[in-house]
């Protein structure tokens, strides 16, 4: 454990610094979470050091939703393995938590009479190619158009 006491703030703003390669989306969630987690553990009396996976566990289990959950479970053990490395807590209070319950998202899906009612409006061949890859495939549109994807083809 390090003998430099440390706000929580700055911990979290070295942790940040330290993840400059991600993007600025990613940087900014990183970061709005872990100042909401300070924010609970002040108003708790917790340390941000010093929690356990029970303090965590309080944490993530008032969010509705599993999705919403897990991914902020990640978030933070990511953070709490960075403080490991860097020796701010003696081992990594998320690694055991496991998010069993939430509501999951409702995706609606389009339906096939929807879907031939696109392909009627499409103009040539291309579109009717690029839609049917939509829909037989699953691919987004942003994965369609990456420069990975296309070098490939």
């Amino acid at each position: 454990m390090t003998s430099i006491t440390s706000s929580g703030e700055e911990i979290i703003e070295r942790y940040i610094k330290s993840k400059a390669t991600l993007s600025k989306v990613t940087l900014r969630n990183y970061q709005t979470l872990l100042l909401q987690f300070l924010r609970y553990c002040h108003d708790h009396g917790l340390s941000l050091l010093k929690t356990t996976e029970t303090d965590i566990a309080g944490f993530i289990s008032q969010f509705e939703y599993k999705s919403t959950k897990n991914s902020y479970r990640t978030i933070l053990s990511i953070f709490y393995k960075w403080c490991f490395k860097h020796h701010l807590v003696d081992s990594n209070p998320v690694e055991d938590i496991v998010v069993t319950n939430g509501r999951k998202n409702k995706v609606e899906l389009m339906r096939e009479i929807d879907f031939t009612k696109i392909l009627t409006k499409c103009e040539g061949l291309r579109e009717i190619t690029m839609m049917s890859m939509f829909w037989y495939t699953g691919v987004r549109a942003k994965e369609l158009r990456s420069e990975e994807h296309t070098s490939e083809l």
